[in-house]
């Protein structure tokens, strides 16, 4: 009979998403993800798989947190701007707003891995669809309500909102201050209305 964990798979992911967000993959070692979660090898391999799965799953958890803060948005009481403002600063600053390593997990792997692994691309394209869901929703929705410009598609200003926000991932990279890439939101922004 196994015997049952006596950790929370949750707050290990967590731990781990944040080695990777930090170090990237290939400069992460399984002994880095040991020390991050104080857990045996044995027993991360157990609950999660080798450092390939494992990083998939971070992946896939960074996705899942980012759903829900999308989710999360009173999308009733406000206008397409202040959504898209609050959604860009959410994405942009994340690491501020949450206490996490600079810039983005998404942004990271893809300046490091590219599209070199089909698994990991599949995740870095889940992530792009989902910020390209929400954006081109709430632009449609202001379209309607002559909030945001018709003259482009709502599918094209949300390519160039994502556009945008991977270039601030990059900015933020390389310690930018917040009013700086708060100015390229606001340019952005006032492109699309």
């Amino acid at each position: 009979m196994a015997r049952p964990r006596e950790f929370d798979p949750s707050e290990a992911l967590e731990k781990v998403t944040r080695v990777f967000w930090k170090q990237g993959y290939q400069a992460t070692s399984y002994r880095d993800l040991m020390k991050a979660t104080r857990l045996s090898k044995q027993s991360l391999y157990c609950a999660f798989g080798d450092k390939h799965e494992l990083f998939l799953k971070a992946l896939r958890h960074y996705r899942e947190q980012t759903a829900d803060a999308l989710e999360r948005l009173d999308r009733n009481q406000k206008t397409a701007s202040e959504l898209l403002r609050e959604m860009m600063t959410y994405a942009a600053l994340r690491s501020d707003l949450i206490q996490c390593p600079q810039g983005c997990l998404v942004a990271n792997t893809t300046l490091e891995l590219g599209n070199a692994d089909p698994d990991i691309l599949r995740e870095l394209l889940a992530m792009n669809d989902l910020l390209l869901r929400n954006f081109s929703a709430v632009l449609l929705e202001g379209q309607k309500k002559h909030q945001v410009t018709d003259a482009i598609s709502s599918k094209t200003l949300a390519r160039f909102l994502l556009n945008t926000l991977n270039g601030i991932r990059i900015l933020e990279k390389t310690a930018r201050s917040k009013d700086e890439i708060q100015s390229v939101i606001d340019v952005a922004l006032r492109s699309v209305l």
